[in-house]
């Protein structure tokens, strides 16, 4: 077994009570009703909606990146159809210089 530095020992004995400290008090808020906490009604309905998932923003981002790669489905299904016309209509005039 490796024996601490006075000064190591010193340092992970204050994060530990740090950590022992800091989940007491929290659980200790937890058990707290939000008013004593400090919280009225209107900053907890504005917390929770803070903290909802998914965001307004972040569905819109979802709605949009779902119908881009809806519209590069369809390109795809496209590209791979054969069209019943030609593309590109060339009078026989026209490819009649090309030929000389």
């Amino acid at each position: 077994m490796t024996q601490l530095s006075p000064m190591m020992f010193n340092l992970l004995s204050g994060v530990a009570v740090t950590a022992i400290v800091g989940v007491s008090r929290s659980a200790a808020m937890a058990q707290m009703p939000p008013a004593a906490i400090g919280f009225d009604s209107q900053t907890l309905a504005h917390l929770a909606a803070d903290l909802a998932y998914p965001t307004s923003a972040q569905r819109f981002l979802e709605a949009g990146n779902e119908q881009f790669e809806q519209e590069i489905q369809q390109l795809i299904e496209a590209d791979n159809e054969q069209p019943s016309e030609p593309l590109l209509k060339v009078k026989p005039e026209v490819l009649k210089q090309f030929e000389d």
